[in-house]
């Protein structure tokens, strides 16, 4: 939580800066006020109905479009204060040290050194969309170990962080439906945030559409997640209406002998750690489908096969084979990713 209030407090301070900082250069450019005004309103607009999803029901068209804008708007609004922080680190080195070079004269200088930045991060923003766009597979086998009970050899396919309704568009979900299906999978897992915190109706439907489409011998399994907790808590019964199994501190067998447990996100409404894993049978293979990090300890008491999480690019264990797999890993590193997974004994 603490963490979440330093990153709200840092983003309004980020914005409240980079608004001052830019209108001095605005009003350099002898540019009228109102249009530096009509700009910013116009911008936050746009933040607005993309991310309360609003964008959604107009189309996906233009959802799409402000998308795009809302990650261009942000990265320039947040990274500006950086830029000029380091502006400031070496205009005073440069000052102690007497430096008069290109590169003191460039950072010395606020407009081109701004207006510089500005296209760079908006480089960086178009990027940062355009990467979430572009998902690849991470394909991994897990050999069943010291098992009494092994199952046969049963392929998944693992997606997590779709967040449809905010940061992906019902239409985009739609074009995986394709993707999934051509890996033939006999489970298909999704672990947590499969929706936005604020997707409307509408969006919901039409993903619950998308994925009643996926074909899975075995089943759909699906947790939830910090961002839709309240949102899958509401319509559990639509969503298990279209043929995914929720498992929200609860464990299930498939008919192939391979257990599945999944753990609650919300912390008012999570049940311990030990209970969810009292669940968890030691001779056959597990699969724990958790919004975080499992101790290796843990794992290691229980003998469970594999530990699926969201993982952050902070995370330093390994997370079972889930590595970075989100949809939206929301980081210039990190390319949108679906995990087909392979158990053999």
């Amino acid at each position: 939580m603490i963490e979440v209030v330093i990153a709200l407090c840092y983003a309004l301070g980020a914005w409240f800066y980079s608004i001052l900082r830019y209108y001095d250069l605005w009003k350099r450019g002898k540019v009228p006020v109102v249009f530096f005004a009509f700009l910013h309103v116009f911008s936050l607009i746009v933040v607005f109905l993309f991310e309360t999803g609003i964008s959604a029901m107009i189309s996906d068209v233009v959802s799409v479009i402000m998308h795009a804008y809302s990650v261009i708007y942000g990265s320039v609004m947040i990274l500006t204060p950086i830029l000029c922080f380091v502006r400031g680190i070496v205009r005073f080195i440069g000052k102690k040290a007497g430096c008069s070079g290109k590169i003191y004269r460039f950072f010395n200088h606020p407009t081109k050194l701004i207006l510089g930045f500005f296209v760079v991060t908006m480089c960086v923003g178009a990027v940062i969309f355009w990467k979430s766009r572009c998902i690849s597979w991470e394909e991994t086998v897990i050999l069943q170990e010291d098992k009494k009970e092994p199952v046969k050899d049963t392929s998944i396919v693992y997606i997590s962080n779709c967040f449809v309704g905010s940061d992906m568009t019902a239409h985009a979900f739609d074009s995986l439906v394709e993707k999934v299906n051509e890996k033939k999978p006999d489970v298909i897992l999704f672990g947590g945030n499969l929706f936005g915190r604020h997707t409307n109706e509408v969006t919901i439907d039409k993903t619950l559409a998308s994925i009643k489409k996926m074909k899975a011998a075995l089943g759909i399994y699906m947790v939830e997640g910090s961002a839709d907790s309240a949102l899958v808590e509401e319509k559990k019964e639509k969503i298990s209406g279209a043929g995914v199994h929720l498992l929200l501190d609860e464990s299930a067998v498939l008919h192939n002998g391979l257990q599945l447990v999944g753990c609650r996100a919300d912390g008012k409404t999570k049940k311990p750690m030990s209970y969810t894993l009292s669940l968890i049978n030691k001779e056959r293979p597990s699969i724990v489908l958790a919004g975080e990090a499992m101790e290796e300890k843990r794992k290691e008491e229980k003998k469970i096969s594999l530990v699926l999480y969201p993982k952050k690019i902070t995370d330093t264990g390994n997370g079972g084979a889930s590595g970075v797999n989100q949809m939206f890993p929301r980081n210039v590193l990190a390319s949108a990713k679906i995990n087909f997974m392979q158990i053999k004994k």
